[in-house]
């Protein structure tokens, strides 16, 4: 009994031949037929008709108005009367003649300073020498 309709020469052995794909009856019909589907082409919209877009720009511009509101309001809010002064506050020194002296020495102790001090070194001389020059 032939495993394939058109192939008289297959045998039941014919599972071994790895050719005899080639007389298979799917091969010989005909192809079906593919009808593609007809796309429409449509126009792209200008960025100003999608709304999506328009509702996100006044989104945006509503809230950058409600901020600079909220900002202009704290400012009005916030201001000090200009008639208001505060009267200054004098501290009458306790100072020891011993805490005195100890400040005055810290002042000094700083404006001595060699690390904070901006003038230049001072010009060295190139021509001194320890021992008299000799004359060859």
């Amino acid at each position: 009994m032939p495993i394939f309709k058109n192939d008289p020469t297959t045998e039941a052995v014919a599972d071994s031949n790895q050719t005899s794909f080639t007389w298979e009856e799917p091969l010989f019909e005909a192809a079906p037929v593919v009808s593609r589907p007809q796309v429409e082409v449509v126009a792209p919209q200008p960025w100003y008709k999608k709304p999506v877009i328009v509702g996100g720009l006044i989104t945006l511009v509503l809230l950058l108005l409600l901020l600079l509101l909220l900002v202009s309001s704290r400012r009005t809010t916030q201001q000090r009367p200009a008639n208001l002064t505060f009267p200054a506050a004098t501290i009458v020194p306790t100072e020891s003649p011993m805490q005195k002296k100890i400040r005055e020495l810290r002042s000094g102790l700083q404006a001595a300073d060699p690390s904070v001090q901006t003038l230049p070194f001072p010009p060295v001389d190139l021509e001194l020498q320890l021992t008299p020059p000799s004359n060859r």
